[in-house]
């Protein structure tokens, strides 16, 4: 896997690193994981995307993309930014 990082990379492997994160809180993928290797099997509450509401600070390359994939996920998606993107539609731009 080719990864092209920098002020002139895509911006693809931020952002889907970003949403990798989201699904592991999300999941509670660490916490599921510690739980199996201690050989417990806990039943817990998780949640994915569908119907979380994300705050993206920042609206760039990466946060565009970013926005993009949690939007696919089905979240609804909050914007940070002092210059957002002018292709953002389909967020919520919000002051902090």
């Amino acid at each position: 896997m080719d990864r092209e990082t920098g002020p002139k990379g895509r911006g693809e492997d931020g952002s889907e690193d970003t949403l990798a994160a989201a699904l592991a809180l999300g999941r509670r993928l660490v916490e599921m994981n510690r739980s199996l290797h201690e050989r417990r099997w806990e039943k817990v509450v998780a949640r994915g995307l569908a119907g979380a509401t994300v705050l993206v600070v920042g609206y760039g390359r990466i946060g565009c993309r970013g926005g993009a994939l949690l939007r696919g996920g089905g979240a609804r998606v909050l914007v940070e930014c002092p210059y957002p993107a002018l292709d953002a539609k389909g967020v919520e731009v919000v002051r902090l």
